[in-house]
């Protein structure tokens, strides 16, 4: 099935870290190319058809809400029925739950072992001897989910006369000490999977919280933040008991750690093409290849065979789809799938079906090539977006991409002209010319217009050469898609409102792209043209008037790089919601800028602002908390509200739990709402207090004090996204993220931060870098943007001074440059520049002025080794501090003056250049801070106050923490280049 889109959404955006997405490749197009670049092979199940026999149960309607998970875990020996029932309703007992757990963990055959074991120890016990469940018990006691006297009173044959608080294996097992048997288990296991989280923030949203046993809370806290079990919008139910269906559920949600335990692969793919011996059908019944190109772009066949003699053996694996368990020969072209694969003996357990792919073909100007080596393709649609997808490794081959059935250089691509890109799942599958335009038509861009001559010049895409195309103006229909025209299709902000629907010549301009139709004797009769506008933010730097609609201005941009603008006609500038003059612009002002970019040749681009929107608030943010109101808790004199249960929003998610938090509000301009809807604060106070509500609370940086500025309320239980790239935006409605299905929606009251600053809806761009809240399943009630991770504009090295010339430079010999945790080192001498800026630590941290760092007299600085943190061959920093070979990582839970506090330990060996984990018991570390430590975060040198909970570090350190725990029982080391990465 084939879906023309004519105006392509954004699929990518062009990050550094991506994950493609599913692909197949048209029939027509694969059966000319029928040669893949990578395969492999997994096998059906010898007894699969069985399998897929005894886990449909009868029980289990084909729309119960759990009959997935069922089935999922059923196919990998997870869950087991009685019978051909599974009783999904049945409660499950203490026993069974710890069967489940154990299974988990890939402990069944162990179970079995302990089982026989017990057996040749009671030989005479014929109780013992029935007891299913005794191995499973064993082995739990032994993994310490149990306790010896739990073990022994559970081979007890009474177990409804034991006393009431003893081990019963057939009591039904609460939610509370699932919770706990799952987070042992898995720790034990798997230490950096899941441990039990001792700082309350989840647990507390539900109104019953109090009353989970103490010991119990630390695990409910786990599996509640790691989405493994979750309560009601109200409560979590911890002394309830749990059904077969909720605990099929429950083990689902485990997935990950599942299926690493069990050396299962979780894979998604397309289904490509169907061999039945060698014919290409998806009817038939028999033996079959099933070709499925994966997320990445590979393929991977899935091997379905009959052998017909006395055994009639079938290799098959359950396929579900919309509550149907059925084989792989259910399986048919075009099918989007999930699939567990055996990592051992390559076997297929288990497709999940989810339905056909539609098959897209989207249309733009194709962009340079810069990316092909990555497997990155670029157009720009007819709305202005700039849209990057993923190439099927068969479409290029180094800088070599195949359009049509040819493969051409990149440097010989048509660049500037219309390709059409067919995709599956967003990965490109076939590129292909556009139809080319009629004999009476042209294309290109408008390289210059004279309007008082009658010509306009452009750039022809076709042939690649500037042509004039003359016109008489009487006889001349001109039609320009301004980025208003562009607002419903999702590319220009709402904020920019103006219109100016021009369609006359003078509306054409230098960059545009457009087509013209000739008449016979070659004059232009028609011009269709389009704009190619892109949206910038930043702060003025400074802005000169020379008339009211003449002034020009500086901006810096986020990432720090300058921009130099003139103006010279009567744009529109807004602010907030209404119209203001330029002359209102300050120095200072965030603003973003609506600026058509004229390409007329590589390297020569005209760019002009279109639009000025003014970002209406002035402050910073410093805090966002959520909690729940207090109608009690307004102190009118005071002008101070009271928030119930609150936590503050950092790096991993809600931390900083406070029963009761007194927050001084704003005089004026206090913004509150319900659900997006404006509402007054005394509305708030009176309607919406309580756990039913979560309240989301923006604190304003102001001289002197800190003030809510912003009060949202959402009546839906929320949850914290990891840090992602938004890849595409609507302009103020809504938004996609990399790694998100469907698109996340933005209302009037959500709280959108931009590096630290209040902003408006509309100021979400692609790529952005953002923490997000959702309030339910799609709504975002925060969304946090700062800058992304890394160090990667610095580069950190050591080298030995071999001259200094005064307040200029520095030359260094024998020099490393750090490549990860390796000093690669070069004999070759380098330069390095230095100024009053660049910052000099001697070994003490004592600061040396730069214009004291000299190769002369008593301080000369000659023959000592230091090490550099430089930008280019700019020196920002040079510090003496010791060769630092071993290595630390983890994320920071405490932040001191002289030290940090780290969990999630590893170490680094330097002799096998790998990392280890420091315990699987307890993984935490001390980083001291010396007086000659550097610390960078996001390319620049910062204290160790501007470290914050949750931030992950790399530690270039001289102890190796694994010996120092093993020889002296200790756990701290040095710090002296630290890596916020």
């Amino acid at each position: 099935m084939r879906k023309k889109v004519l105006v392509g959404a954004l699929a990518l955006a062009l990050t550094s870290t991506v994950t493609s997405t599913i692909i197949s490749e048209p029939m027509s197009q694969y059966i000319m190319m029928s040669t893949y670049a990578q395969e492999v092979d997994y096998e059906g199940r010898e007894r699969g058809q069985a399998i897929i026999d005894n886990i449909n149960f009868r029980d289990v309607s084909n729309d119960h809400w759990a009959k997935e998970a069922i089935t999922r875990l059923g196919a990998i020996d997870i869950v087991k029925g009685d019978g051909r029932n599974y009783r999904p309703q049945g409660a499950v007992t203490n026993e069974e739950a710890l069967a489940f757990v154990l299974r988990i963990l890939g402990m069944e055959e162990a179970a079995q072992v302990a089982s026989l074991e017990l057996e040749d120890d009671f030989v005479d016990d014929e109780h013992i001897l029935d007891l299913w469940s005794k191995g499973y018990l064993q082995v739990a006691m032994e993994l310490g989910l149990i306790t010896n006297d739990d073990f022994l009173d559970g081979l007890e044959p009474d177990q409804d006369n034991l006393p009431e608080d003893f081990f019963r294996r057939k009591s039904p097992a609460t939610r509370e000490q699932v919770a706990q048997w799952l987070v042992e288990g898995i720790n034990a296991i798997e230490p950096n999977a899941i441990e039990p989280i001792y700082v309350q923030n989840h647990v507390r949203n539900y109104n019953d919280w109090q009353s989970i046993d103490n010991d119990k809370i630390p695990f409910v806290e786990a599996v509640i933040a790691n989405n493994i079990m979750v309560g009601d919008n109200v409560s979590f139910r911890p002394k309830a008991h749990l059904t077969r269906a909720e605990m099929a559920m429950i083990i689902r949600n485990v997935d990950d750690v599942l299926y690493d335990v069990l050396n299962l692969e979780n894979k998604h793919g397309t289904v490509e093409r169907i061999e039945i011996e060698g014919q290409v059908s998806s009817q038939m019944e028999g033996n079959k290849k099933i070709y499925v190109r994966t997320q990445e772009g590979n393929v991977e066949v899935i091997n379905y065979q009959q052998i017909r003699n006395n055994n009639n053996i079938t290799y098959d694996a359950p396929v579900f789809y919309q509550g149907n368990i059925r084989g792989l020969n259910s399986l048919e072209q075009g099918d989007n799938i999930e699939y567990l694969v055996s990592s051992e003996d390559h076997t297929i357990m288990y497709v999940h079906k989810k339905g056909e792919t539609d098959e897209e073909e989207v249309t733009g100007i194709l962009e340079p090539l810069d990316q092909l080596e990555d497997g990155l393709i670029t157009i720009q649609t007819s709305n202005g977006a700039k849209v990057t997808y993923f190439l099927s490794e068969r479409l290029y081959i180094n800088d070599t991409i195949r359009i049509d059935l040819d493969f051409i250089n990149k440097d010989n691509a048509p660049v500037g002209q219309e390709v059409t890109l067919t995709t599956l799942n967003n990965l490109v599958t076939y590129v292909d010319y556009a139809e080319m335009s009629s004999p009476s038509e042209v294309r290109g861009t408008v390289n210059r217009i004279a309007p008082s001559f009658g010509y306009v010049v452009i750039t022809d895409w076709n042939t690649g050469e500037d042509i004039e195309i003359n016109y008489y103006r009487d006889h001349l229909d001109v039609q320009k898609q301004m980025h208003y025209d562009n607002v419903s299709e999702g590319y220009i902000s709402g904020a920019f409102t103006f219109n100016p629907l021009s369609t006359t010549i003078e509306a054409i301009e230098p960059g545009d792209i457009v087509h013209i139709r000739l008449d016979d004797n070659g004059y232009a009769t028609e011009i269709s043209a389009a704009t190619n506008y892109v949206v910038k933010y930043g702060r003025i730097n400074n802005i000169n008037f020379n008339s009211t609609n003449d002034y020009n201005f500086t901006i810096e941009s986020e990432d720090g790089q300058m921009a130099y603008y003139e103006v010279n006609d009567s744009i529109v500038v807004r602010k907030g919601n209404a119209n203001i003059f330029p002359y209102e612009i300050q120095s200072g002002d965030w603003v973003k800028l609506l600026v058509n970019q004229g390409v007329i040749e590589p390297g020569n681009m005209i760019e002009s602002v279109k639009e000025i929107s003014v970002d209406s608030y002035r402050n910073n943010v410093t805090k966002i908390f959520r909690g729940q109101l207090d109608n009690n808790g307004f102190n009118r004199s005071q002008r101070s509200i009271s928030l119930l249960n609150s936590e503050e929003l950092g790096l991993i998610g809600w931390d900083n739990y406070r029963e009761n938090r007194s927050l001084d509000i704003k005089d004026r301009d206090l913004e509150v709402y319900y659900v997006g809807q404006r509402i007054t604060l005394e509305e708030a106070l009176y309607r919406y207090t309580g756990p039913n509500y979560n309240v989301y609370v923006a604190m304003e940086d102001l001289p002197g004090r800190d003030e809510v500025c912003r009060i949202s309320i959402y009546d839906s239980r929320d949850s914290v996204l990891d840090h992602d790239y938004v890849v595409n935006t609507d302009g103020g409605q809504s938004f996609n993220l990399l790694n998100e299905d469907g698109s996340i929606n933005t209302d009037q009251g959500t709280i959108i931060v931009r590096n630290g600053r209040l902003v408006e809806t509309s100021n979400i761009m692609a790529p952005d870098y953002a923490q997000v809240v959702l309030s339910g399943a799609s709504r975002a009630a925060v969304v946090n943007i700062s800058q992304p991770p890394g160090n990667d504009m610095l580069t950190i090295s050591r080298g030995r001074i071999n001259g200094i010339d005064d307040n200029r430079s520095f030359e260094v010999s024998s020099q490393g440059m750090l490549n990860g945790m390796d000093w690669i080192f070069s004999p070759i001498e380098r330069t390095y520049n230095m100024n009053y800026e660049t910052v000099i630590i001697d070994e003490d941290g004592t600061h040396i002025p730069f214009n004291q760092f000299r190769g002369y007299d008593e301080d000369s600085q000659i023959d000592e080794v230091y090490t550099i943190i430089s930008e280019g061959l700019n020196a920002k920093y040079v510090v003496k501090n010791p060769y630092s070979t071993e290595g630390v990582t983890g994320n920071i839970y405490e932040v001191n003056e002289d030290h940090l506090m780290i969990n999630n330990v590893r170490v680094y060996d330097e002799n096998n250049n790998t990392w280890e984990d420091l315990s699987y018991r307890s993984s935490y570390a001390q980083i001291d801070i010396e007086d000659n430590s550097i610390i960078l975060k996001n390319n620049r040198v910062i204290s160790v106050d501007e470290l914050v909970r949750g931030d992950s570090i790399r530690v270039l350190t001289t102890e190796n923490l694994i010996d120092q725990l093993r020889e002296d029982d200790e756990r701290d080391v040095p710090g002296y280049i630290i890596l916020v990465e």
